[in-house]
This record gives structure tokens, sequence and C-alpha cells, in this order.
């Protein structure tokens, strides 16, 4: 390539990342997602206080899907428009990982959301909502795309991006993000769930898990292994946000029965829980989060052998942990296999 056509392209990229984020949605073909963000000035404000934000811009086809032959926009509501956006954890913090060197980076990194209403977030006082984002495959000239898990466990993938503007990074998503929904709705949602929905309803605890700030819970597929009787609380952290970034291998946590929930990682990088293994993870719910695991014929500590790693890790102030292995940080540009399309 010659020099002049690096010197044209080095200063496009300059003037791009100068370029707020209405001009530049614009720019790169999400005009319908920026009439959006226009609709709601609170927003757009937001984003200019800071400069860490994440903006997931929706294609024009999914932003007017629903108008059918209507010109008119459709104005999404500030909720829809504010889970498409999140920033850096309030207090960043790295973790580093010591110990087998078969043990994967996890590609997984929680997402910290604009959303932040009470009717859809009940983490505790001040906690926004939270999204998983994954590495998966590859688009144009990246390396890497995400993929986006939100509410009632749909994911929604990175096809375009990522493209700098003046206070953060832009990626391309294939739809809108879901809305978290309250407990009972998510895990009604999933087909093998059935005998833990049910117990958790015969012991009266399905109000207490819908009202409950900060859940975890890890719900066993049904099986034929346990009959009709499960101690629910066995499988439930209460005041702890265990999304899979944040569940550290060689870490045991108390249920709320009082009772241990070992977290391991074997060497084919899969979870487990008491031995029991992750089958479905980060299923948002709008007071904490899902993960479907193996059926076990009691949550007590397993005797299953996996393989333990040691780890070293800082905690946040609001006791949530972020990322494992990968750092990330999209406002100086240095984002992990990827490659800024201007």
């Amino acid at each position: 390539m010659r020099f002049s056509q690096l010197f044209v392209l080095s200063l496009a990229s300059l003037i791009s990342a100068h370029t707020d984020i209405i001009s530049r949605c614009r720019e790169v073909g999400f005009n319908k997602f920026a009439d959006q963000l226009e609709m709601f000035p609170d927003i757009v404000k937001r984003i200019n206080e800071r400069s860490d934000t994440r903006v997931w811009a929706v294609p024009d086809h999914q932003v007017i899907a629903a108008m059918g032959n209507n010109t008119k926009i459709h104005k999404r509501s500030a909720n829809t428009v504010s889970s498409q956006l999140n920033h850096d954890p309030p207090s960043p913090s790295m973790r580093r990982r010591t110990g087998s060197k078969n043990m994967p980076d996890s590609n997984l990194q929680i997402l910290y959301l604009y959303l932040e209403d009470p009717g859809l977030v009940n983490l505790g006082p001040g906690q926004p909502g939270r999204f998983i984002s994954k590495f998966t495959g590859s688009v144009g000239n990246t390396e890497a795309t995400y993929s986006v898990s939100s509410g009632m466990g749909a994911t929604t993938s990175q096809n375009k991006g990522p493209y700098k503007f003046d206070k953060g990074v832009i990626y391309g998503v294939e739809d809108w993000f879901t809305l978290p929904e309250d407990w009972s709705t998510s895990i009604k949602n999933e087909k093998n769930a059935n005998k833990f929905y049910k117990n958790v309803v015969r012991q009266g605890l399905e109000p207490k898990f819908d009202k409950t700030p900060a859940c975890t819970v890890f719900a066993p597929i049904d099986s034929k292994r346990y009959k009709n009787w499960i101690d629910v609380r066995k499988h439930i952290i209460c005041g702890f946000l265990g999304h899979s970034p944040a569940l550290m291998p060689g870490t045991t946590y108390t249920s709320m029965a009082g009772t241990p929930l070992k977290i391991t990682w074997g060497s084919d990088g899969i979870r487990r829980v008491n031995g029991q293994k992750f089958l479905s993870s980060d299923i948002i719910t709008r007071n904490g989060v899902l993960h479907m695991i193996e059926a076990a014929e009691d949550m007590t500590m397993s005797t299953t052998d996996t393989t333990d790693t040691a780890v070293t890790m800082t905690t946040e102030t609001n006791g949530v942990i972020i990322n494992v292995g990968v750092r990330i940080d999209a406002v100086q540009g240095k984002i992990d296999g990827f490659t800024f399309l201007d």
C-alpha cells in the first residue's frame, strides 16, 4: 500500500474517533438507530458524559420491523435503547489466572448496561443491569466477533464493526437485545426445568426469589435421577451475582440452605458446580442470573474428580468480579483481536 493511501486511512480513522455518536451511526449505515437515539436526549447526554461507551447498534430493517407500512418512525422505549448501551464497570479491576496451563482463557465478559429502571433491574442499590458477551466467529476483516446473552436466554450476534466514535465504540448487531424478565417467568421459559420450578412453588419460595435482589440460581434439568423433591435452597445464592465470568474455579460459595457450592473448571473448559456441568449459562433475569446444570441426586459436595486450578483475583467494591484473562479497553482502541473499521 502506498504512503498516500496509508495517510488517507490514518486521517479517516483520526476523524472518526472525534465524531459524535449520532453522526457516526449515520456514517456507518445505522440511520434508523441514530433516529432512535435522537429521540432520547437524556441518553445521548449520558453517552457524551463518558468516554467508555459501547453502542450495540441495530440495523435499519430491525428498527422499522414493527412499523409495517407506517412510514413514521417507530419509537422504541427508553429501556430498550438503554439496554443497547454499556460502559466499563464502576470500579474496573483485573484478575489473573495462575496454575494449570491447560485451562483456557475465558472469552466471557460482563457488560454493565445503561439500563437502570427498577422495574427491570433489581440487583441491589445503584446496580445497573448486566448482560454477558463472548467472543465467537469472525466478520469482515476482524479476527473475532461478539455474541451477547440478554434476557430470557436470548443471544444476539455482532455482524458489523467495530467503529470508533468520540466516546467509545459502535458494534453492529443482528437484532435488539431482549429485556430481562422476572425469575419465575425466565425459568418457566426453560423446557427442562419443570421439576425444579414445581419445587420452588411447592416450597413457597417463588415470591421470595422474584423479589430478592442479586440471586444466582443453579437449576438442574429434569431427570429421573431424583424423584419429586428437590431442596431448591441448596441451588440458590442470594446477595451475589454469579454470572459466568464472576464464577472463579476453586471458589466455594454458600447456598441459602447453608450448604457449600463449589465451582470447578476442568481441562475440558466446562464449568461445574459441585461436580455438575453447566449446560446453559447466563440466562439474565431482573434480579440476577440463572444457570441450567446437570441433574444431581443432591447438591451436597460431589466426590467427582474435576480439575481445580489456583486463581488469584481482585474484587471490586460492588462485589462483582469481571473478565477472566481478557482485557478490553475500547476507549484507547486496544481491543484484543479486533481491527477498527473506518
